[in-house]
């Protein structure tokens, strides 16, 4: 006989924190599998004209009530069984993100309850990005968002998403998130610290979640979430907003981690209550204001979200730096910098970018040259990023001549702002790129990067030559099979 997917032990443990009328609703929930959820980026499209554009291919959607951009979807059989979401055009040149609809709230709340979306935003533990990205739909190209991920290997992934969404203002950084309030006090105006938890509001996604459960292993958890949420609220400056959340239920996990925020900091702290942050949210909402949505309120996953401000001088603002603690990279000198604007300007002709920083790392003949916010100029010398902003190009210098090796990140970030070098191409030519395939063209071309754009929307470079174009997009962006359907409607 299977196991049950939730079982007696962690039902008796969650007792006390559900409502007994509700039991059976929640566990019900628990047994069915999850609904699908995108979040649209609006980045790139609005929302009524990607609701628009896939309502034609049948997709339909139902909003997700604490975020405007977020849907849950559902698509025609024959195109489900056809082709995975993830492979779907829209998700490869970034139009929406598939993300968990519960997962949409801590950002939203982070959001919502700043009154100046700007300045320093820290993401303390980001991969694979659905939250930053999520952040950065919010935020001007002056501010900076500061992703964080202890694990190395998902900072690949990371980085891709972030390039897919079109999204420049992001530093990445590789770090324990314990050490940010003894390197970065008082510095960010907003954290989202979406803690390492034991997943038992994942159990929908993974049937398996609750029978792995001990109370011991949520006891260690809880443990480093204390630390976390005193890193967490020790970086932030006065007058900012903490975000805590988790995808797990218990208290020990949510409630007495918040309780040991209020406990140590006294007076330095509050609640913000999210009760009236969306219809219907008092129905997930504590005396305190924080929100438990358990699994059967709106059919998702299991999520606890609470929202603190910081409170004192909102102007002592903790040391931030100065420019020297970025390496080998140096600003560009106004002769490299007027050489860069020429060559970009022959090649590419942007338009109205957002304004920056160019900043150079050289390495023998070659040169990086990188775009960075402006509010990354004053990263402190106390953390050492992975990368920051995009790479511009590579150039390479030849004696008297220098060669410029346009970067594709650059390109599918900024691409909107080109007016030469774009080449526009079919559903299937972008398809054959996609798959890593070379194309012919029916015209000559200058030989040299060009813009790839699927009618207004830039995707990445390839490197013409003659009548050839030669794939340039990054490895991790190619797929072995994109068997795009012939639904009929």
């Amino acid at each position: 006989m299977p196991e049950p997917t939730v079982p007696d032990s962690y039902l008796q443990h969650i007792r006390r924190l559900l409502p007994e009328p509700q039991e059976t609703a929640f566990i019900a929930a628990c047994e069915r599998p999850l609904r699908r959820a995108i979040r649209v980026n609006t980045r790139k499209i609005s929302v009524d004209d990607f609701v628009s554009r896939m309502e034609k291919q049948g997709w339909t959607f139902t909003p997700v009530p604490w975020c405007a951009s977020g849907f849950w979807v559902s698509r025609p059989v024959e195109m489900e069984k056809a082709l995975p979401i993830g492979k779907t055009l829209e998700h490869l040149i970034g139009l929406f993100y598939v993300q968990e609809a519960s997962s949409m709230l801590p950002p939203e709340m982070l959001c919502q309850h700043l009154p100046e979306p700007k300045g320093w935003w820290l993401d303390m533990a980001a991969a694979p990005g659905s939250k930053t990205t999520q952040l950065a739909q919010n935020l001007g190209h002056d501010s900076l968002i500061v992703a964080n991920e202890l694990s190395g290997s998902r900072l690949k992934s990371l980085y891709a998403n972030i390039i897919r969404s079109g999204i420049a203002n992001v530093a990445l950084t590789h770090y324990d998130g314990r050490i940010f309030g003894e390197r970065l006090s008082n510095c960010f105006d907003a954290v989202l610290l979406d803690a390492p938890c034991s997943g038992e509001g994942t159990v929908r996604k993974d049937p398996t979640a609750l029978r792995r459960w001990s109370l011991d292993n949520v006891r260690t958890l809880a443990h480093l979430q204390k630390q976390l949420i005193d890193s967490a609220f020790a970086t932030l400056r006065p007058g900012g907003i903490l975000v805590y959340s988790t995808c797990t239920l218990s208290a020990e996990e949510n409630e007495e981690v918040c309780a040991h925020l209020l406990e140590r900091y006294g007076e330095q702290v509050e609640y913000v209550p999210l009760t009236d942050s969306f219809p219907g949210a008092e129905k997930a909402a504590s005396a305190f204001g924080s929100l438990r949505v358990w699994p059967h309120l709106w059919d998702s996953e299991g999520f606890f979200v609470a929202a603190f401000r910081k409170l004192g001088d909102a102007n002592n603002i903790g040391h931030r730096g100065d420019v020297s603690g970025h390496g080998r990279f140096v600003p560009l000198s106004d002769t490299d910098h007027a050489q860069l604007m020429q060559a970009l300007d022959d090649w590419f002709a942007p338009q109205a970018m957002p304004e920056g920083r160019f900043w150079q790392r050289s390495q023998g003949r070659q040169t990086e040259i990188w775009w960075r916010p402006l509010g990354a100029t004053a990263l402190t010398t106390q953390l050492r990023p992975d990368r920051i902003g995009v790479q511009v190009a590579t150039r390479i210098d030849k004696g008297r001549r220098v060669q410029w090796r346009w970067h594709h990140e650059f390109a599918a970030t900024f691409g909107q702002y080109f007016q030469k070098q774009r080449l526009q191409v079919s559903e299937s030519q972008l398809r054959q790129l996609f798959l890593g395939h070379n194309l012919d063209w029916p015209e000559k071309l200058a030989s040299g990067d060009w813009l790839i754009c699927y009618e207004q929307w830039p995707v990445g470079l390839v490197r013409a030559t003659d009548r050839r174009i030669k794939n340039n997009f990054p490895r991790e962006w190619l797929h072995d099979s994109l068997a795009w359907p012939d639904v009929k409607m």
